[in-house]
């Protein structure tokens, strides 16, 4: 936004040089880019400002002087609007009709007949170019001074070339042709706001008018145009057709419909000063609905809250006064205010104190420490274990990746994955992601994928991220999930592979790593299925009675359609899940000071028998001094019977106050082995 320092003190008779104006503007609160002399006069200056979007209000001359009338106390000059009408009356010259009040909430046109047009007097000229507007004739360069002037934008039609002498706002027809002032075809649709007359479209409402009206040296009666545009539909007419012009950068932010008729009137003055004519009687004002006035209500104790001063009630009426704001009524410390339509950016109570320290002045504030009440924050057990999960995986030879959301449906229905439970996108980027996806492992396939081609003989990546489904009651469900994947050659085929086994078990006891460095308890693996994985190599992780997420080798045809030879290892964690089981009680033991004694046990066991089955049934019937069972050893091969296979467990004993003697041990743990013959069949394997 230009402005002139001369053009300015039209508006506000200030004291100040352009070195105390500027800092005058900034104490306004409006941004001054820069300043330089006007290259069209001699002694002023061009001040370019920075105006926010929210402040569509201070898009002018008389919006800037007005901000600066109340923050100085100046007072405020407005320009001149006066002249002598004619006797014939405009509703019999022209008429105006909305029929989209939607996208049009007011439109006003004067009517101004006998006009010549000519060249505009030079004290004009000079102004519009110093703002970078050029000038073009008396008629277009009033509507482009009175738009630097006031802010609302205006245009100007040849009245004779308008059929019916009419005005008609409405959409526009499907393939109606329009041909811009800037010689431009532009082909129209029902979703553009155009101004037409009783046979065509003759503007593009808010955005450029048109040749077929436009304003030409022969030109004698004019209609002025004023009117009051749906911000968003000017936006979309202005983005759609790749126009911009000073009238739809205004209209974007939003105008006031009361100044469309002072800017009407202004135009009507300077036409008839310039072009000379006369104007018919009375206005063409359709005006449906005017805007009701918003209310806003201010607290006393708010402003001394925020700002730590109490500010006197008579200093806060002159306040609002100056910003336009009525005072409705005020009730003990709380002040009820109608906002003026030009001040879209006052819509909460936090606005308004913001204009009491802006007047009040800045200097009238007290030095002080603010109070700080400091309360330790919440723990965040979730964002606990993805920082865990960092920590933990990277030193272990592990990759961090992030993937896409979107995928593609067809591909992941080609997996296995289920079409109902995919969540669709309703504007994809393309058809190659058009759906959420539902688990992060084809992700860290693809990313092994890549990093093999590219020659690496070991890839281990993990995730963290979100996935999303539809449940069988077509329920949205979202989780955060920890995977994990690896694949290559085997530790230890090459002297600087870091890290742990690459197998079944070596993914398994990296689950139950990551689970002690969460502090969760010890997991349990289930025997289960899944079309991702390898059958009966594939274990679904619990604790209690929730699933956590799974463990186990992906299918070979799974890992061959992302051209994948190896076997690929992974492991997914539910983290929502997960910290439901963290406790948030800990409880210490001290120390033991006795030896535990050891015993293996391996077992001949029919197929059908799972090891977690023969753990629980020790743990069940437990001896009061056995301290943990685990699994150590699992085999299953030509030498053995069929139908069965090895499985070697190794108990503890402990005893808290004494050592144990060798045997007790034994009595306890032969009872354990015919316990378990009996209950599963199995057998005792001594080689």
């Amino acid at each position: 936004m230009q402005i002139t320092y001369n053009w300015l003190k039209e508006y506000l008779d200030f004291p100040w040089q352009i070195d105390e104006l500027t800092k005058k503007l900034t104490d306004t609160g409006l941004e001054v880019k820069a300043f330089e002399p006007n290259p069209q006069e001699a002694g002023d200056w061009v001040i370019e400002l920075e105006v926010t979007p929210n402040r569509p209000d201070c898009l002018s001359l008389y919006g800037i002087a007005r901000e600066m009338a109340a923050a100085t106390g100046f007072a405020l000059k407005s320009p001149d609007a006066s002249w002598e009408e004619e006797e014939t009356p405009v509703a019999q010259v022209a008429s105006v009709t909305i029929e989209a009040p939607e996208n049009c909430m007011r439109y006003c046109g004067r009517v101004i007949r006998g006009v010549k047009i000519a060249p505009s007097p030079e004290w004009m000229v000079k102004r519009l170019e110093a703002v970078g507007i050029r000038a073009i004739n008396n008629v277009v360069d009033v509507t482009n001074y009175v738009l630097m002037e006031l802010g609302h934008p205006l245009h100007s039609f040849d009245l004779n070339r308008l059929a019916g002498h009419q005005i008609i706002v409405r959409q526009a027809r499907a393939g109606e042709i329009l041909q811009t002032l800037d010689g431009q075809d532009r082909e129209l649709d029902p979703e553009r706001l155009v101004i037409a007359d009783s046979d065509k479209a003759v503007a593009l409402a808010g955005v450029m008018g048109g040749a077929n009206t436009e304003v030409l040296d022969n030109t004698v009666d004019l209609l002025i145009e004023s009117a009051w545009f749906n911000p968003v539909s000017v936006r979309r007419t202005s983005k759609k057709l790749g126009l911009r012009s000073e009238s739809s950068y205004r209209f974007e932010r939003g105008t006031d419909p009361d100044t469309a008729l002072k800017a009407l009137n202004r135009a009507t003055a300077l036409i008839l000063q310039l072009a000379g004519g006369k104007a018919a009687r009375g206005i063409l004002d359709d005006y449906p609905k005017p805007p009701t006035l918003q209310t806003l209500q201010l607290r006393g104790s708010k402003i001394q809250q925020l700002l730590g001063l109490k500010v006197p009630q008579k200093a806060l009426i002159s306040i609002f006064e100056r910003v336009g704001c009525q005072v409705d009524k005020i009730d003990n410390d709380t002040f009820s205010l109608l906002i003026p339509v030009h001040r879209k950016d006052l819509e909460r109570e936090v606005d308004l104190v913001e204009e009491v320290s802006r007047l009040y002045g800045f200097e009238k504030f007290t030095s002080s420490t603010p109070m700080i009440l400091m309360s330790p924050a919440l723990p965040n057990r979730q964002a606990r274990m993805e920082r865990l999960s960092r920590e933990n995986l990277v030193p272990l030879g592990f990759w961090e990746v992030m993937n896409y959301s979107f995928v593609n449906s067809i591909d992941w229905a080609s997996m296995g994955f289920h079409r109902e439970s995919m969540i669709a996108l309703r504007n994809p980027m393309s058809t190659e992601q058009d759906v959420l996806r539902m688990s992060l492992i084809p992700g860290l396939l693809k990313n092994i994928s890549r990093n093999m081609e590219q020659g690496e003989s070991i890839v281990r990546v993990f995730e963290i991220g979100r996935v999303m489904r539809l449940s069988d009651k077509g329920e949205f469900i979202e989780e955060t999930i920890l995977a994990g994947a690896a694949s290559g050659k085997p530790a230890g085929a090459v002297w600087a592979e870091k890290g742990f086994s690459l197998d079944f078990y070596g993914f398994k006891g990296l689950v139950d790593y990551l689970f002690s460095k969460f502090e969760l308890p010890k997991p349990e693996y289930e025997p289960a299925e899944s079309f991702l994985y390898r059958q009966g190599a594939y274990a679904g992780i619990t604790v209690g009675d929730k699933n956590l997420g799974n463990v186990g080798i992906l299918s070979s045809e799974l890992s061959r359609k992302y051209g994948i030879e190896k076997e690929v290892f992974a492991f997914e964690l539910v983290i929502d899940r997960s910290v439901q089981v963290a406790s948030t009680q800990y409880s210490y033991k001290t120390l033991p000071k006795f030896p535990a004694v050891q015993r293996d046990i391996s077992l001949l066991t029919p197929m059908e028998i799972s090891s977690r089955q023969i753990m629980d049934e020790i743990r069940q019937d437990a001896v009061e001094y056995l301290e943990s069972v685990e699994l150590f050893d699992l085999y299953s091969g030509p030498k053995l019977p069929e139908g069965y296979r090895s499985v070697s467990f190794r108990i503890t004993y402990r005893h808290p106050e004494r050592t144990l003697q060798d045997t007790e041990v034994e009595t306890w743990h032969q009872s354990i082995i015919e316990k378990l013959t009996r209950q599963f069949n199995v057998k005792l394997r001594t080689a």
